[in-house]
C-alpha cells in the first residue's frame, strides 16, 4: 500500500488503509442503503480529496445494495486514466 500509485477497491478496510496513507483512491460502492436509511458510501466512504467513489448502475438502494460486480468497467478505467 505504502508504494503504490493508485488503490482501487469495493468498500473494505483497504478503503480507510488507502486514507491513512493519503493515496490516490477509486473505491466502488453498490448502492447499499443501512438500516436507518443513511446512504453506505456517506457514513463509511473515504472522506479526502484523493479519493472518488464510483457506483453501480443499478439503483436498488436496498439493505444489500446492488450486485458489486455491476460497474461500467469504462468509468473505472476513465477513473484510472485521470488518476494516473
Amino acid at each position: 500500500m505504502q508504494s503504490s500509485e493508485l488503490v482501487i477497491s469495493t468498500d473494505t478496510a483497504i478503503v480507510h488503509l488507502a486514507n491513512a496513507y493519503n493515496k490516490k483512491l477509486i473505491c466502488l460502492y453498490n448502492n447499499r442503503v443501512l438500516a436507518d436509511g443513511a446512504h453506505n458510501n456517506f457514513v463509511w466512504g473515504p472522506n479526502y480529496d484523493n479519493a472518488i467513489q464510483l457506483f453501480t448502475r443499478g439503483e436498488k438502494e436496498t439493505l444489500e445494495g446492488d450486485c458489486v460486480g455491476d460497474f461500467d468497467i469504462s468509468d473505472i478505467i476513465y477513473n484510472i486514466d485521470r488518476c494516473l
